[in-house]
């Protein structure tokens, strides 16, 4: 499942792993694994493959072929009516959206689709190396902005959403991504650590979004915040996330409640195939895990992150003008397989 852009690791052998979910590894037969998704994404495209292509090329959504032979855009909050419309419903030239946790796997993703769909980006994350290291085509470039931020910190969240008023006038879409994860017990987890992820996976959020609602309502503009599965499924070694990630998923029904006029959803990833995983284990363990993993999803594969970011595309498109408190689950059917057994 997505545990967010940061994890502090601790022992996590195979078994111990898989058990936390209430999955047997005895007898799991390994289930096909997808060999190089963004191999076949740049063949298809007729483009060069590598490993990490630059951000605005290559990992667009699929509607998105067209966009550069239209002209203009869809007024926001109106459903695409035209085949032109159509055409333009994933376009966001001239938007402002904010990413945070940007540096990598989830985040990045989303990022990038944004990029691509013409709108200015402004990508934050508290590993500003990270952030300074992401390849950006030249004709990107100018639509791409960084900023070291730590998303558990409201004195940072305050001043991040100020400096975007303040060079930018305006903001269309707040992605509440940023995260982080410790597996432990509850008999485990200091008061330190309660206190970093409540901060950054939901008080960060709330504050950020209670920043970004002025500019969020003079555009008409939206609020995905990234939840996970672990927010409505019982997990060993959760204990505190799952309460956090729950707590996102009621504060965003909340945001409908008092703040009709700015569309907020929240998305429950699944088993994401990101670089947190890495805390489970590296080199061959890894990837049996994975492929142990997949053996319990009824889609036979781990989530991708680019599968995480097509969503929020959507939500934030024209597409779902009509959806707000919604709670979308990408997870590959694990929550319905999930439920049939309990």
């Amino acid at each position: 499942m997505c545990l967010g852009c940061r994890c502090v690791r601790t022992a996590s052998p195979r078994r111990r792993c898989l058990s936390r979910w209430g999955i047997a590894v005895t007898g799991a037969r390994p289930g096909p694994v997808d060999p190089a998704p963004t191999a076949r994404c740049h063949r298809r495209l007729g483009r060069t493959c590598r490993a990490t292509p630059p951000i605005g090329v290559g990992l667009h959504h699929p509607m998105l072929r067209r966009l550069r032979q239209t002209s203009g855009r869809l007024s926001s909050g109106q459903p695409p009516q035209t085949d032109e419309e159509k055409d333009m419903a994933f376009e966001f030239d001239g938007k402002v959206v904010l990413v945070t946790g940007a540096a990598s796997g989830i985040g990045l993703a989303i990022a990038r689709q944004f990029l691509g769909a013409g709108a200015t980006v402004v990508a934050t994350d508290i590993d500003a190396a990270a952030l300074a290291a992401i390849e950006v085509e030249p004709d990107v470039a100018a639509r791409w902005v960084t900023r070291q931020l730590d998303a558990g910190s409201a004195p940072a969240i305050g001043e991040g959403i100020a400096w975007i008023e303040l060079q930018h006038g305006r903001l269309d879409a707040l992605i509440n991504n940023a995260g982080l994860a410790r597996l432990q017990s509850i008999a485990e987890l200091s008061e330190d650590a309660i206190d970093l992820q409540f901060n950054v996976l939901l008080k960060g959020p709330m504050l950020a979004a209670r920043a970004a609602l002025p500019m969020l309502e003079r555009s008409g503009g939206c609020i995905v915040n990234i939840a996970s599965i672990a927010a409505v499924i019982q997990a060993a070694g959760h204990a505190c996330y799952s309460a956090c990630k729950a707590g996102l998923v009621k504060f965003t029904h909340d945001l409908v409640k008092e703040h009709p006029g700015v569309r907020s959803n929240v998305i429950l990833p699944g088993f994401i195939d990101t670089p947190i995983l890495r805390a489970y284990g590296e080199g061959e363990a890894l990837e049996t895990i994975k492929r142990e993993l997949a053996t319990h999803i009824p889609l036979r594969r781990l989530g991708r992150a680019d599968d995480i970011a097509d969503a929020v595309l959507y939500l934030c498109s024209p597409y779902a003008s009509y959806i707000s408190g919604a709670e979308l689950v990408v997870d590959g059917g694990v929550i319905s397989t999930t439920l049939e057994n309990m």
